[in-house]
């Protein structure tokens, strides 16, 4: 197989054609050489019908505005290969994939996608929320801190705070929970000690029904 040298390819003349196997590749298949329409580096360029097969460089192509956008295209939301609804599940929490063109994109993070509970308030009150806004679960429906409190995204279970109000609910929540947990054991407790005054009630009965 013959071996090219730098100065071989400089006498090489543009639009000069060979074969495969005549300048180090594999097949007999024809390449032209020409120069690339953007940079103007020579490369030799498969010829297809007759003609070449492509006009820019590997470098020049990878960096085509034109062919981006298209790939871009291709690969987002519904055109993607791996889509699944636009909808995902993280931490519990539901997410939801928006388009660069949608009023409410400026809330999505690196990959188009926004927490359900966030979207929904901010469609309801018709603006975007702000970073330090948090929309809070109201668990009307579900215990607080449970998946499916997490993913009941109702505008009736939803309740937009600030991150100081949040922290309040959050420890009146822990306080209430506390509490209810206290007055839980403190139930059973009276349970327990009404099972025994019973009990003894049955005892003593016993012991005066034999005297």
């Amino acid at each position: 197989m013959p071996k090219f040298t730098i100065e071989d390819y400089d006498k090489m003349m543009e639009g000069e054609i060979k074969r495969g196997n005549q300048i180090g590749l594999r097949g007999y298949n024809k390449h032209m050489w020409l120069p690339c329409e953007k940079c103007g580096k020579k490369r030799w360029v498969p010829l297809w019908s007759g003609e070449p097969r492509y006009h820019l460089c590997i470098t020049c192509n990878n960096r085509d505005p034109a062919k981006i956008a298209k790939q871009s295209e291709v690969n987002t939301g519904s055109k993607h290969p791996h889509w699944k609804g636009g909808r995902i599940i993280g931490e519990g929490y539901v997410f939801i994939w928006l388009p660069k063109d949608d009023f409410f994109h400026s809330m999505c993070d690196y990959h188009n996608y926004v927490a359900e509970h966030r979207l929904v308030m901010a469609r309801h009150i018709g603006r975007t929320l702000h970073t330090w806004e948090i929309v809070h679960h109201k668990h009307t429906k579900y215990p607080s801190g449970s998946v499916d409190d997490k993913q009941d995204n109702r505008i009736e279970n939803l309740q937009l705070v600030t991150d100081e109000r949040h922290n309040q609910i959050t420890l009146l929540e822990k306080k209430i929970v506390k509490l209810e947990s206290a007055l839980d054991k403190q139930g059973q407790r009276i349970t327990l000690l009404e099972a025994d005054n019973v009990v003894l009630r049955r005892q003593l009965v016993s012991q005066y029904s034999e005297n």
